[in-house]
């Protein structure tokens, strides 16, 4: 597992999004599955593309980093973070 780097949105890639961080939010919910809540939702850039980076609890206390396209919210990823991954610094 590597971690993605993202970067402060440059103001003008804001223009550009179309979904609002509620709509990804929701999206990154029904990606992991029922019962499931986003923790944590923000916008970011990752190799060239707007992005929502979301962190989603599932019904078992699971993890999992969601990354939904701002522009046409399709899911990019979803992948279940292990505890150790969690833990790791990064920047």
């Amino acid at each position: 597992m590597c971690w993605i780097k993202y970067y402060r949105l440059p103001f003008p890639a804001r223009l550009d999004q179309k979904y609002s961080l509620a709509s990804a939010s929701t999206i990154a919910e029904k990606t992991v599955g029922p019962n499931s809540h986003a923790v944590s939702v923000r916008i970011g850039v990752v190799r060239g593309f707007v992005v929502y980076i979301a962190l989603v609890s599932d019904i078992n206390h699971n993890i999992h980093s969601v990354l939904v396209d701002a522009g046409n919210g399709k899911v990019l990823s979803s992948t279940q973070l292990s505890i150790a991954t969690m833990m790791m610094p990064h920047g």
